[in-house]
C-alpha cells in the first residue's frame, strides 16, 4: 500500500516538473488538455473528472496541441430512430457505425434508410438515462444527402490526406508552423494567462497589459479578461471549496446590471454583448478552462487545479491508504 503511495507522489513530482518544462519551454494550446491526458490513464473510473473531450487520448500531433470539438462524417443511414426529443441516425461510414444525433422536440428525419449523406457536428458524450452506456456521438449541426456515391471516395481520401499531412505532424514541424508570425507571441502570452489561472486562480497584472497591449489584439479580448478575472475572483471567494456553476445568461443580465449602475445614458445593445461573450466563452471552452457540464441547463463549471484535479488526486491518494 505505502509503495503505491509513493509510486504515486513520485509520479505526481515528475509529471509537475514535466508540465512546467513543457508550459514555458514550449507553450502549446494543450496545457490542461495535456495534464488531464496523463492523470486520466490513472484515474479512467474516477467519476470526478467530467465526461469532456479536453481529455486527449493521442499525444503527437495536432491530436496534443488542440481541442477538437466537431468532426464531419460521410456515410449510408443505416437506422433511423425517432423519439420525442430527438432523431437518432446510425451511419457506416466504411469504418464503423457512427451514432449522429439531431436533437429538437419534435424533429423528424430528412432523410431515409439507405441514403448516402454528409453530417457535420460537434463531438459529444451520451449521458441519457436510456443509453446502455456513455458513447461518443455526434450532435447534428447540418446534414445533406449526397447525391454523388464519389463524393463519399473524396471524403475518404481527404481524411487520409489531413491525417497525413496535419493531424499527425510532429512536434518539430507542428511548432515551428505554429511559430510563425505574430500568432506565435499573442499564443503564448495567452497560454501564459491560461496556465496561472489554472494553477493559481489569478491573472498577471504584466502579462495582461501585454495581452491586451498587442497590434493585432481581437476587439473581444478585454472582454474575455474582465470574465475570466470575475470568474476566478468567484472561485476563490466561494465559501466552499467545490467547483462554481458558471452560467451564459448569467453573465448577460450581469452586463445589463453594470449599465444600468453606472448610469449610462445609452441602451445597451444585447446583440453585441451575446456576440463577445460568445467569442469569450469559446476561447475558454478551447483553452480547457470552462467545460459546458449540463447543455440544457446552460451550466459551466471552472476546471482549475485547486477545485478539480487536486481533490481527484487526493481522493485517489486516501483510496490506496
Amino acid at each position: 500500500i505505502y509503495a503505491s503511495i509513493i509510486c504515486y507522489a513520485v509520479y505526481f513530482i515528475h509529471f509537475l516538473v514535466f508540465l512546467f518544462d513543457a508550459l514555458w519551454e514550449r507553450p502549446t494550446h494543450s496545457f490542461v488538455k495535456l495534464f488531464g491526458l496523463h492523470i486520466r490513464c490513472d484515474l479512467h473510473d474516477f467519476e470526478g473528472l467530467p465526461a469532456s473531450h479536453a481529455w486527449r487520448w493521442k499525444t503527437a500531433g495536432l491530436w496534443r496541441a488542440r481541442l477538437l470539438t466537431k468532426a464531419q462524417c460521410c456515410g449510408v443511414v443505416a437506422s433511423i430512430v425517432e423519439r420525442s426529443d430527438r432523431v437518432e441516425l446510425l451511419l457506416d461510414d466504411g469504418t464503423a457505425l457512427v451514432k449522429a444525433v439531431l436533437w429538437g422536440e419534435g424533429v423528424h428525419a430528412q432523410v431515409a434508410l439507405g441514403d448516402l449523406v454528409h453530417v457535420e457536428g460537434k463531438l459529444n458524450v451520451d449521458k441519457n438515462w436510456d443509453a446502455v452506456e456513455q458513447s461518443r456521438e455526434l450532435r447534428i449541426l447540418r446534414i445533406s444527402k449526397v447525391e454523388d456515391p464519389n463524393e463519399e471516395l473524396l471524403h475518404w481520401a481527404q481524411v487520409m490526406e489531413l491525417e497525413k499531412a496535419y493531424y499527425s505532424t510532429t512536434e518539430e514541424s507542428f511548432d515551428t508552423s505554429v511559430g510563425a508570425g505574430g500568432d506565435a507571441n499573442a499564443g503564448k502570452c495567452w497560454e501564459g494567462i491560461a496556465t496561472e489561472a489554472f494553477f493559481c486562480l489569478t491573472i498577471d497584472p504584466s502579462s495582461k497589459q501585454q495581452f491586451l497591449g498587442r497590434r493585432d489584439r481581437d476587439i473581444h479580448d478585454d472582454i474575455l479578461l474582465e470574465t475570466l478575472e470575475s470568474i476566478l475572483h468567484q472561485q476563490k471567494t466561494s465559501s466552499t471549496k467545490e467547483v462554481i456553476a458558471i452560467t451564459f445568461s448569467d453573465h448577460i443580465r450581469g452586463g445589463e446590471c453594470d449599465v444600468i449602475t453606472k448610469g449610462e445614458a445609452q441602451a445597451i445593445n444585447k446583440n453585441n454583448r451575446i456576440r463577445a461573450l460568445q467569442f469569450v466563452f469559446r476561447r475558454l471552452r478551447r483553452a480547457g478552462l470552462l467545460f459546458l457540464e449540463d447543455d440544457q441547463a446552460d451550466r459551466h463549471i471552472l476546471l482549475s487545479f485547486e477545485a478539480v484535479l487536486k481533490p481527484a488526486l487526493l481522493q485517489l491518494l486516501r483510496g490506496e491508504l
